[in-house]
């Protein structure tokens, strides 16, 4: 990439960032953009009973299509014009004095160039409507969907206060900010946000797994298997309807219960299994009443559990099976990624925010074959301090 490249690529970087600053917005919208954002309505009200690649497919081709729809050139003022014409060669300079001659940040991926135009247009569109709610939630799926995840909470945010009913807005803000707090349970105002969606539209059914999953992870199994049975009454036979009732099975499982004809594990998924001991040196440290944590996370990517398995310390060493039925959230699955890394790790709190004193072994990076089960260890040996 030539200095001139770097410097164009850089400065169009520069003009979407202080334009979504600047508050962009929508156009008010004529019968196509009406019709656009009724087939984006009908995708969303049957995205459950889609394949997800499928949907996140159509629903970025949608929302592309709504943007160009709408867009149209604005003419900005001379202040910001001139703001523009010092900030950006200042800051594309800076940056290439930094990092150096750039060879290789060629742009090869088409999508994401194609994302990037329809931020800046959507950018634009919003900065001349700034009242337009749904465009501020498309503004943050997209951001979303790039694992931006400040600039996607932000937009959504500024949906809620334009549009304080959208359940949909409400339960997508939840899930950013439970993926931007890369924790093991699920953040507090993520449970109020699902909470109040649900109480608005209680036929969201991402909501409601959701909710399920907080439940799960804090082990309430119960409230979890509350919020799981309210989904699987709305929820047509397929291959999301399986993954719930799996869900629902481990949840009855721990309470003891009889798991229900719980359907059988795909044979064909990505898993783990995974082998976890206790370093000699801190063996006497362990009286067993502690919780073990072990999950899988991206090796390059958000801190997110991909995964996650709750024990007692008791039952160390011991085998633990990582797969796709324990994902926190719709593509944050261990199919979705193509290396991880395994953190055990022993709490006697009890809670799964990692705490002073906890005791941790984190394996090498493994690389995951999509439909095979994958052997891992792991060695808690040090502690957090």
């Amino acid at each position: 990439m030539s200095f001139n490249l770097f410097m164009l690529a850089a400065g169009i970087g520069v003009l979407v960032a202080l334009a979504f600053a600047l508050g962009p917005v929508f156009l008010s919208g004529d019968n196509r953009r009406s019709r656009l954002r009724a087939e984006i309505r009908a995708l969303e009200a049957k995205k459950d009973s889609m394949d997800p690649e499928a949907y996140r497919s159509r629903r970025t081709a949608l929302a592309e299509d709504l943007i160009n729809a709408e867009s149209r050139t604005t003419t900005f003022p001379v202040a910001l014009v001139v703001v523009l014409a010092l900030a950006v060669p200042l800051a594309t300079f800076f940056m290439y004095q930094v990092v150096g001659t750039p060879e290789g940040l060629e742009v090869t991926d088409e999508r994401t160039q194609s994302i990037n135009q329809s931020l800046a247009r959507l950018a634009r569109r919003l900065e001349r409507d700034p009242t337009d709610g749904e465009g501020w939630m498309l503004l943050g799926l997209s951001y979303k969907q790039m694992e931006q995840w400040s600039s996607a909470e932000q937009a959504l945010r500024r949906s809620l206060i334009e549009e304080p009913e959208n359940a949909h807005a409400r339960v997508e803000l939840a899930e950013t900010l439970m993926f931007a707090a890369g924790q093991t349970t699920m953040p507090e105002e993520s449970v109020e946000l699902l909470e109040q969606a649900v109480e608005d539209d209680p036929t969201s059914q991402k909501g409601l797994w959701l909710l399920g999953i907080g439940e799960f992870q804090h082990g309430r199994y119960r409230q979890a298997l509350d919020w799981w049975e309210r989904l699987d009454n709305l929820l047509e036979d397929g291959s999301v309807r399986q993954s719930v009732r799996e869900q629902m099975a481990r949840a009855r499982s721990r309470l003891g219960e009889d798991p229900v004809a719980a359907p059988s594990p795909d044979e064909d998924a990505t898993a783990i299994q995974v082998s976890v001991e206790v370093a000699p040196g801190l063996v006497d440290s362990i009286s067993g009443e502690e919780v073990l944590f072990v999950y899988a996370r991206a090796a390059n990517g958000p801190a997110m559990p991909l995964a996650i398995q709750r024990a007692t310390a008791a039952g160390l060493p011991m085998e633990v099976y990582l797969d796709d039925s324990l994902a926190m959230a719709e593509g944050m699955a261990l199919s979705d990624v193509e290396q991880v890394e395994i953190v055990a790790r022993i709490s006697a709190s009890g809670e799964a925010v990692p705490a002073t004193g906890d005791l941790q072994g984190i394996s090498p990076v493994i690389d995951l074959e999509s439909g095979q089960v994958v052997e891992a260890r792991v060695v808690i040996d040090s502690r957090i301090e």
